[in-house]
């Protein structure tokens, strides 16, 4: 057999050795079993086989063999690994009323009573049902199966789908928005949209002016104070009362010939005052 310039280097090495102890002869070759090629594995051998004392001969071949075999090394905090992406839970009633009771939070109390209504589900949705309290109808959600998406929402016979349904969600994610906003005391983006509620119907908005600005109620936050506008001259025609909300559907500007409907809704829309506004 041919040896090698190193692997003859290591035969002498440890021939040195064995003249010393057979202690170094053995820790030599476990030193180069552990970063020895395969082709200096048979030279190990034949050197092991030199050896006279049959019990060092026997812990020299084992190792040298050793060698013969790869060493699977254990994983390291170091050694890069594969994110494997965590499967999403099947479909199934409790993932449906998760996604409904994420929009619907109250119904999130009542998890466990929701059920599928088998008649209005199929293929493609999901009908989750959950019983009507105090003499209320039941109310309903529609989850779409593949996107897991709600599709429809109502309460009795009322029912809302489509781009009805999509306005819908919008303003309220737009109002869940606003209220997260002013708990965090920034009251910017609602005063504004309440301003813009207030002056859609006067001739010029941009010339509005206003005073004693109020924040009012926390379920439903109500903009209220005194606004002054302009009439069709140009000339202004005093301080009014108002309450306005952020989406407009509660917005009403004091009138002198026609107040009864005003005076009679200002006190619940104004009477909880919860921080005032800077004009």
């Amino acid at each position: 057999m041919r040896q090698t310039p190193s692997a003859t280097k290591m035969v002498t090495t440890m021939s040195i050795a064995h003249q010393r102890t057979g202690r170094m002869v053995l820790v030599l070759v476990l030193l180069l079993t552990a970063g020895g090629a395969s082709a200096q594995t048979n030279v190990l051998i034949e050197a092991c086989n030199g050896m006279k004392n049959a019990a060092k001969r026997a812990d020299c071949l084992k190792a040298a063999k050793a060698q013969a075999s790869p060493v699977v090394m254990p994983p390291t905090s170091k050694q890069p690994t594969s994110a494997v992406p965590t499967a999403p839970p099947a479909f199934s009633l409790d993932v449906a009323a998760t996604v409904c009771e994420s929009f619907m939070t109250k119904l999130a109390a009542r998890h466990a009573e929701a059920a599928v209504d088998e008649a209005e589900s199929d293929e493609q949705t999901m009908q989750v049902t959950w019983p009507g309290v105090d003499g209320k109808p039941p109310t309903y959600c529609g989850v779409d199966r593949q996107s897991r998406k709600i599709v429809s929402l109502g309460k009795g016979d009322k029912a809302m789908r489509g781009v009805q349904l999509d306005k819908f969600m919008t303003d309220r994610a737009k109002f869940a928005q606003l209220n997260k906003e002013m708990a965090e005391g920034n009251y910017k983006n609602f005063v504004a949209q309440a301003k813009q509620a207030v002056t859609r119907d006067f001739k010029d908005p941009s010339s509005v002016q206003y005073r004693g600005l109020f924040v009012s109620g926390t379920t439903l936050p109500v903009l209220c104070g005194e606004i002054n506008g302009k009439n069709s001259y140009g000339a202004y025609i005093g301080f009014r009362r108002f309450y306005a909300t952020s989406d407009g559907l509660l917005t009403m500007v004091e009138n002198p010939k026609e107040n009864y409907v005003f005076e009679r809704m200002y006190p619940d829309m104004c009477g909880k005052k919860t921080v005032d506004i800077a004009e």
